[in-house]
Protein backbone atom coordinates (compact mmCIF):
# COMPACT_ATOMS: atom_id res chain seq x y z
CA UNK A 1 0.00 0.00 0.00
CA UNK A 2 2.83 2.35 0.41
CA UNK A 3 4.13 1.54 -2.29
CA UNK A 4 1.17 2.64 -4.18
CA UNK A 5 0.86 5.69 -2.26
CA UNK A 6 4.28 7.00 -2.83
CA UNK A 7 4.09 6.29 -6.52
CA UNK A 8 0.64 8.34 -6.82
CA UNK A 9 1.74 11.14 -4.82
CA UNK A 10 5.66 10.71 -7.14
CA UNK A 11 3.18 11.17 -10.13
CA UNK A 12 1.39 14.04 -8.43
CA UNK A 13 3.92 15.59 -7.47
CA UNK A 14 5.27 15.95 -11.28
CA UNK A 15 2.03 17.25 -12.71
CA UNK A 16 1.82 19.84 -9.85
CA UNK A 17 0.07 18.94 -7.83
CA UNK A 18 -0.82 21.54 -4.61
CA UNK A 19 -0.31 20.68 -0.99
CA UNK A 20 -4.12 20.79 -0.71
CA UNK A 21 -4.26 17.75 -3.08
CA UNK A 22 -1.42 16.42 -1.62
CA UNK A 23 -2.65 16.20 2.00
CA UNK A 24 -6.02 14.86 0.62
CA UNK A 25 -4.63 12.47 -1.16
CA UNK A 26 -2.66 11.35 2.01
CA UNK A 27 -6.12 11.61 4.27
CA UNK A 28 -7.90 9.22 1.32
CA UNK A 29 -4.81 6.48 1.58
CA UNK A 30 -5.05 6.69 5.49
CA UNK A 31 -8.87 5.95 5.44
CA UNK A 32 -8.19 3.08 2.66
CA UNK A 33 -5.82 1.69 5.33
CA UNK A 34 -8.47 2.34 8.02
CA UNK A 35 -10.91 0.27 6.47
CA UNK A 36 -8.11 -2.85 5.81
CA UNK A 37 -7.79 -2.71 8.87
CA UNK A 38 -11.58 -3.40 10.08
CA UNK A 39 -12.14 -5.65 7.48
CA UNK A 40 -9.41 -8.13 8.76
CA UNK A 41 -10.64 -7.71 12.37
CA UNK A 42 -14.41 -8.60 11.60
CA UNK A 43 -13.14 -11.69 9.38
CA UNK A 44 -10.88 -12.70 12.24
CA UNK A 45 -13.35 -12.01 15.00
CA UNK A 46 -15.65 -13.60 12.59
CA UNK A 47 -13.77 -16.95 12.74
CA UNK A 48 -13.39 -17.20 16.04
CA UNK A 49 -17.26 -17.20 16.63
CA UNK A 50 -17.80 -19.80 13.96
CA UNK A 51 -14.75 -22.18 15.93
CA UNK A 52 -16.68 -21.42 19.20
CA UNK A 53 -19.99 -22.11 17.69
CA UNK A 54 -18.88 -25.11 15.84
CA UNK A 55 -17.14 -26.32 19.28
CA UNK A 56 -20.80 -25.79 21.10
CA UNK A 57 -22.29 -27.88 18.43
CA UNK A 58 -20.48 -31.09 18.47
CA UNK A 59 -20.55 -31.59 22.27
CA UNK A 60 -24.49 -30.76 22.04
CA UNK A 61 -24.53 -33.49 19.27
CA UNK A 62 -22.47 -35.71 21.67
CA UNK A 63 -24.98 -35.22 24.08
CA UNK A 64 -22.93 -33.49 26.11
CA UNK A 65 -24.90 -30.48 28.63
CA UNK A 66 -23.97 -27.03 27.45
CA UNK A 67 -23.37 -24.49 29.98
CA UNK A 68 -22.56 -21.76 27.33
CA UNK A 69 -24.08 -18.84 25.51
CA UNK A 70 -23.20 -16.50 23.24
CA UNK A 71 -24.46 -13.13 23.28
CA UNK A 72 -23.66 -10.60 20.28
CA UNK A 73 -23.54 -7.23 20.67
CA UNK A 74 -23.62 -4.43 18.05
CA UNK A 75 -22.09 -1.49 18.53
CA UNK A 76 -22.00 -0.11 14.94
CA UNK A 77 -22.95 3.41 14.93
CA UNK A 78 -25.75 5.01 12.29
CA UNK A 79 -25.65 8.21 12.10
CA UNK A 80 -27.78 10.39 9.68
CA UNK A 81 -27.72 13.96 9.10
CA UNK A 82 -30.88 15.13 10.74
CA UNK A 83 -33.00 17.16 8.38
CA UNK A 84 -34.65 20.25 9.68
Amino acid sequence: MNTLFSHITKVTKRKGADTRTLSTLRDCFEKVELYMGHRLRAVNQQRAVSKVLNDMRMRANQGEGLDEAIVTIDFKLNTEPKLS
